[in-house]
Protein backbone atom coordinates (compact mmCIF):
# COMPACT_ATOMS: atom_id res chain seq x y z
CA UNK A 1 0.00 0.00 0.00
CA UNK A 2 1.22 3.56 -1.13
CA UNK A 3 0.29 6.42 0.55
CA UNK A 4 1.98 9.67 0.43
CA UNK A 5 4.13 11.18 3.28
CA UNK A 6 1.94 13.65 5.81
CA UNK A 7 2.84 17.13 6.27
CA UNK A 8 4.15 20.25 5.05
CA UNK A 9 7.80 20.13 3.79
CA UNK A 10 7.04 16.51 1.66
CA UNK A 11 3.90 18.25 0.12
CA UNK A 12 5.97 21.08 -0.86
CA UNK A 13 8.65 18.74 -2.36
CA UNK A 14 5.83 16.64 -4.57
CA UNK A 15 4.52 20.16 -5.77
CA UNK A 16 7.78 21.57 -6.89
CA UNK A 17 9.16 18.15 -7.88
CA UNK A 18 12.70 19.35 -8.28
CA UNK A 19 14.18 15.60 -8.80
CA UNK A 20 11.54 14.30 -10.58
CA UNK A 21 11.01 10.89 -8.67
CA UNK A 22 7.60 9.35 -9.34
CA UNK A 23 4.95 11.25 -7.98
CA UNK A 24 1.70 9.61 -7.01
CA UNK A 25 -0.85 12.36 -5.40
CA UNK A 26 -3.22 9.98 -3.79
CA UNK A 27 -3.39 6.75 -2.07
CA UNK A 28 -3.24 4.07 -4.00
CA UNK A 29 -3.26 0.05 -3.48
CA UNK A 30 -0.29 -1.18 -5.92
CA UNK A 31 0.82 -5.06 -6.04
CA UNK A 32 4.09 -5.79 -7.62
CA UNK A 33 5.30 -9.32 -9.17
CA UNK A 34 8.49 -9.20 -10.00
CA UNK A 35 9.96 -12.57 -11.95
CA UNK A 36 13.43 -13.52 -13.37
CA UNK A 37 13.15 -14.69 -16.17
CA UNK A 38 16.42 -15.40 -16.90
CA UNK A 39 20.12 -13.61 -15.95
CA UNK A 40 19.25 -10.26 -18.10
CA UNK A 41 15.45 -10.70 -18.06
CA UNK A 42 12.92 -9.98 -15.58
CA UNK A 43 9.36 -9.73 -16.05
CA UNK A 44 7.55 -7.14 -13.49
CA UNK A 45 3.80 -6.83 -13.32
CA UNK A 46 1.87 -3.82 -11.34
CA UNK A 47 -1.51 -3.76 -10.47
CA UNK A 48 -3.41 -0.27 -9.41
CA UNK A 49 -6.26 -0.35 -7.55
CA UNK A 50 -7.50 3.47 -7.64
CA UNK A 51 -10.80 2.31 -5.50
CA UNK A 52 -9.86 4.77 -3.08
CA UNK A 53 -8.83 7.42 -5.36
CA UNK A 54 -12.55 7.21 -6.78
CA UNK A 55 -14.23 6.80 -3.67
CA UNK A 56 -12.81 10.23 -2.73
CA UNK A 57 -13.88 12.20 -5.89
CA UNK A 58 -16.79 10.30 -6.25
CA UNK A 59 -17.47 11.96 -2.69
CA UNK A 60 -16.65 15.41 -3.24
CA UNK A 61 -18.80 15.07 -6.63
CA UNK A 62 -21.40 13.99 -4.70
CA UNK A 63 -21.32 16.89 -2.04
CA UNK A 64 -20.64 19.36 -4.76
CA UNK A 65 -24.24 17.70 -6.43
CA UNK A 66 -25.90 17.87 -3.49
CA UNK A 67 -25.22 21.64 -2.42
CA UNK A 68 -26.37 22.71 -6.26
CA UNK A 69 -29.42 20.54 -5.61
CA UNK A 70 -30.23 22.10 -2.23
CA UNK A 71 -29.76 26.07 -3.63
CA UNK A 72 -31.77 24.46 -6.82
CA UNK A 73 -34.55 23.02 -4.67
CA UNK A 74 -34.69 25.79 -2.16
CA UNK A 75 -34.70 28.64 -4.42
CA UNK A 76 -38.44 28.67 -4.78
CA UNK A 77 -38.93 28.87 -0.97
CA UNK A 78 -36.32 31.52 -0.65
CA UNK A 79 -37.68 33.96 -3.76
CA UNK A 80 -41.61 33.15 -3.45
CA UNK A 81 -43.16 36.05 -5.01
CA UNK A 82 -40.14 36.77 -7.65
CA UNK A 83 -40.45 34.31 -10.28
CA UNK A 84 -36.88 35.54 -12.45
CA UNK A 85 -35.11 35.30 -9.18
CA UNK A 86 -36.47 31.51 -8.88
CA UNK A 87 -35.83 30.60 -12.32
CA UNK A 88 -32.66 31.80 -11.56
CA UNK A 89 -31.88 30.52 -8.32
CA UNK A 90 -33.06 27.02 -10.06
CA UNK A 91 -30.86 27.04 -12.74
CA UNK A 92 -27.75 28.32 -10.65
CA UNK A 93 -28.31 25.46 -8.61
CA UNK A 94 -28.33 22.90 -11.42
CA UNK A 95 -25.34 24.62 -12.64
CA UNK A 96 -23.42 24.35 -9.95
CA UNK A 97 -24.55 20.56 -9.27
CA UNK A 98 -23.37 19.75 -13.00
CA UNK A 99 -20.10 21.66 -12.83
CA UNK A 100 -19.20 20.36 -10.01
CA UNK A 101 -20.53 16.52 -10.46
CA UNK A 102 -18.13 16.83 -13.86
CA UNK A 103 -15.47 18.58 -12.00
CA UNK A 104 -15.08 15.51 -9.69
CA UNK A 105 -15.17 13.37 -12.74
CA UNK A 106 -12.18 15.07 -14.78
CA UNK A 107 -10.13 15.37 -11.51
CA UNK A 108 -10.52 11.46 -11.34
CA UNK A 109 -9.18 10.87 -14.84
CA UNK A 110 -6.29 13.67 -14.67
CA UNK A 111 -5.78 11.86 -11.07
CA UNK A 112 -5.48 8.22 -13.00
CA UNK A 113 -3.27 9.52 -15.60
CA UNK A 114 -0.80 10.68 -13.62
CA UNK A 115 -0.56 7.88 -11.90
CA UNK A 116 -0.38 5.74 -15.00
CA UNK A 117 2.49 8.27 -16.55
CA UNK A 118 4.03 8.15 -13.08
CA UNK A 119 4.09 4.27 -13.26
CA UNK A 120 5.10 4.42 -16.68
CA UNK A 121 7.98 6.41 -16.08
CA UNK A 122 8.91 3.97 -13.44
CA UNK A 123 9.19 0.99 -15.72
CA UNK A 124 10.87 2.73 -18.38
CA UNK A 125 13.90 3.37 -15.52
CA UNK A 126 13.90 0.31 -14.55
CA UNK A 127 14.46 -0.98 -18.22
CA UNK A 128 16.46 1.86 -18.80
CA UNK A 129 18.34 2.93 -15.82
CA UNK A 130 20.48 5.55 -17.85
CA UNK A 131 17.24 7.99 -18.75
Amino acid sequence: MWEPARGFWPGFLRRVDFDHKFVLARPLEIETQVVALSADETHVRLVVDATALFRARATSGAGGVALGMAVAALGPAIASTRLPLEVGLVAGGLGVALSLGFSAMRAYRTDVGRAEAALQRFCDALEHPTL
